[in-house]
């Protein structure tokens, strides 16, 4: 299977202290260890200050702040900066991809001017009639010339492929077909770099996937009609939607040359490692999916060895396929339990996150959730999560103190787990 994995030079460089070269190889490393063969490198979001060797608008040299966690306010650091003054990130990151065999796409994020931080970049600054809100108008013929240039430049460096984020922040679409002319504009870009090639290069596009915010805004089925796009990747945002139905994907690239690759979410919010990650991996390929795109992918390939093992699966159809056998044949002797996600942050179950549920001990099968002796939902088996994974599921833990309580069938009785927790 196809794996294409995140890769956001910036989180690292957040909290390492990266003044060399050569400290770019080793976590492009852990991704060929773990079989992502696709690096889906961020190197910006369109509006801020770029995070890599730009000459066409300012860079992040010097300090910045992260988003806030636990008891710090707010985070700072001048180690991306330091980075940036010390190595090329983008042509780094392009070498070492090519030594390791990976194939390396310079990602953007669509676009978030971040106002009024260190964030900021210079042609959101100077065009503030081009911004709504916190994001560039892709409706303006000057922000999609500007959008494109930097684009240009990333292929100028040696990027064998290209990549958008509509997902994390859409707000500068205005119109599905906005956004199908910027990327028919985009396309003829890279066939451009293509035909100097003699190699075609790709396109991947992230994007919200049915039930997310502005996912109406996003034609796919167009785009792969047309060949604008060579990987599509419907996706979450945040804690909800882990589990989008891919039927309507998998008709849309019927038939052309794109490939579809769903979006699963290895942030702290996404499905728990090994059990329901690997589950919904089994899903996606049984349902036809040639592989599959990790947001985030570095939280897991650079975090614990398990974690990197476990995405080391994703490429094999085959061993995911052993791991749910061997699952059958052990699930019986193991000791019985139910088990759930922790609160994101700060103790508390917030309405964006979801409550996700695991059994170890007991075939899968029905199983019901009681808040408080009330009845919230039951299913028939695997997803397990308390509510639904829809929007109208955010309120379904009441702020405050609350008894939770899953009852899983097991045989002809039933195992039953009380939590205390708590609602934002």
């Amino acid at each position: 299977r196809l794996i294409a994995g995140y890769w956001e030079p910036y989180s690292w460089a957040f909290w390492d202290n990266v003044t060399e070269t050569l400290q770019h190889r080793e976590p492009l490393g852990a991704f060929a260890e773990a079989r992502v063969k696709i690096v889906d490198t961020q190197i910006g979001r369109f509006g801020m200050k770029s995070l890599y060797e730009t000459r066409l608008t300012g860079q992040l040299l010097n300090s910045t702040i992260g988003d806030p966690i636990g008891d710090v306010a707010q985070p700072k650091t001048d180690n991306v900066g330091k980075m940036q003054h010390f190595t090329n990130t983008l042509d780094a990151t392009i070498r070492y991809s090519r030594d390791l065999m990976l194939m390396p796409h310079a990602n953007f994020g669509a676009t978030n001017c971040y106002p009024g931080t260190p964030l900021q970049g210079d042609f959101s600054l100077q065009h503030p009639d081009w911004v709504r809100g916190h994001a560039l108008r892709y409706e303006v013929p000057e922000v999609r010339a500007y959008i494109l240039s930097l684009y240009r430049e990333a292929l100028d460096i040696g990027a064998s492929g290209i990549s958008i984020d509509f997902c994390r922040y859409p707000e500068g679409i205005d119109a599905a077909e906005t956004c199908t002319q910027f990327l028919r504009e985009l396309r003829k870009l890279a066939d451009e770099f293509g035909a100097a090639r003699l190699d075609r290069v790709p396109i991947l596009v992230r994007f919200p996937g049915a039930g997310v915010k502005m996912a109406e805004k996003f034609d796919y089925a167009t785009w792969a009609k047309e060949g604008l796009v060579d990987y599509l990747c419907p996706s979450n945002i945040q804690g909800r939607h882990m589990h989008i139905d891919m039927a309507p994907y998998i008709e849309a690239v019927k038939g052309t040359s794109c490939m579809l690759l769903p979006c699963m979410d290895a942030l702290t919010w996404g499905l728990p490692f090994p059990g329901p990650f690997l589950w919904r991996a089994s899903q996606l390929y049984n349902q036809g999916a040639k592989g599959v795109y990790v947001y985030q992918a570095d939280g897991r390939i650079l975090g614990l060895p398990s974690d990197r093992r476990h995405m080391r699966m994703l490429a094999s159809s085959a061993a995911i396929g052993r791991f749910w056998y061997d699952d059958t044949i052990n699930r019986p002797k193991r000791s019985k339990g139910i088990y759930i996600t922790p609160p994101h942050e700060f103790g508390k179950y917030h309405g964006w996150e979801r409550i996700r549920i695991w059994t170890e001990g007991v075939t899968f099968g029905p199983l019901e959730v009681y808040i408080d002796d009330l009845l919230i939902n039951s299913v028939a088996g695997p997803p397990y999560l308390v509510g639904t994974e829809e929007d109208a599921s955010d309120d379904v833990i009441p702020s405050g103190d609350h008894v939770l309580r899953i009852r899983a069938q097991d045989g002809d009785g039933w195992l039953e787990q009380t939590f205390n927790i708590t609602g934002a």
